[in-house]
């Protein structure tokens, strides 16, 4: 069972990510989120720094009564607390924070790199699309990578899918609708390219990947459950599930699946050489 005291770096990296949560929720006029976030290097709103910044940095979305979701900052805080102290005290201080910032860069990498495969992929298929236009292909690919919530909040979309839905038909079908339903689908694809990615999760997992290696045979008592289960069993099922849910994609899923997986990676390739070099 872990015996949880907090080490220093972990007590700094938690009053650090707190610290920039609570400036970007309530101290919007300094729109860190806009500056501080990993933007897709396709995006005009990407810069160099996002590789490190956005290890730092959380959600701050609001319900629709206005209240702050903190579930993002917590989850990854609580992985910090209960999984952190444990890796800096094998590691040390020094190596510990390197590799939590290189499980951060590694996350990161993955996640661009994946999203790069994605956004090809959707060009293609419109591409495709324009070559063949029918009213099956434009919903298919449509439904496939438009999550249902830009239906909901976002009117110009929602008008211009309306106008398709009535227009992009056998009888109706023309140029002009083609045109439309492209610049639709490659809105679409802008708008994905725009979407920020922020969070320690990927760090977290490589923490994980980290105990799973070290001290896969302690056991750890998870939340809520009166049963100890061996880390490395705890290890093997987080990121299995991240596996399973970064290839099975759903639109409608924000959670950045592939940053979890590249922290892992990147963590349990640094453990394996460290400990060959040792």
């Amino acid at each position: 069972m872990f015996q949880i005291r907090l080490t220093p770096i972990v007590k700094r990296l938690l009053i650090i990510n707190v610290i920039m949560w609570a400036i970007t929720a309530f101290v919007p006029v300094l729109n860190l989120g806009y500056h501080l976030a990993m933007y897709d290097v396709s995006s005009e709103h990407f810069r160099p720094w996002q590789f490190i910044t956005h290890i730092f940095m959380h959600s701050t979305s609001r319900d629709t009564l206005g209240n702050v979701d903190i579930s993002h900052i917590l989850s990854n805080s609580l992985g910090l607390i209960f999984l952190g102290p444990m890796l800096e005290g094998a590691l040390g201080s020094k190596r510990f924070f390197s590799y939590y910032l290189l499980t951060g860069l590694g996350a990161a990498a993955l996640h661009l790199g994946f999203s790069k495969l994605y956004i090809n992929y959707l060009n293609v298929q419109i591409y495709e699309f324009t070559l063949h236009p029918t009213r099956q292909t434009f919903f298919e690919i449509a439904n496939d990578m438009l999550p249902r919530s830009i239906l909901i909040e976002d009117k110009n979309f929602n008008n211009m899918y309306n106008l398709i839905d009535k227009n992009l038909s056998p009888k109706l079908i023309n140029q002009e609708v083609v045109e439309v339903a492209e610049k639709f689908l490659n809105d679409i694809v802008a708008l994905k390219a725009n979407v920020p990615m922020v969070g320690a999760s990927g760090a977290i997992y490589g923490l994980l990947a980290a105990l799973g290696i070290l001290f896969g045979d302690r056991k750890f008592y998870i939340l809520f459950l009166p049963i100890a289960v061996k880390i490395k069993w705890i290890a093997i099922f987080m990121i299995g599930s991240a596996f399973m849910k970064g290839v099975v994609f759903d639109s409608n899923d924000n959670v950045a699946h592939f940053a979890h997986l590249g922290g892992a990676l990147i963590g349990a390739i640094l453990i394996y050489q460290w400990k060959r070099t040792k």
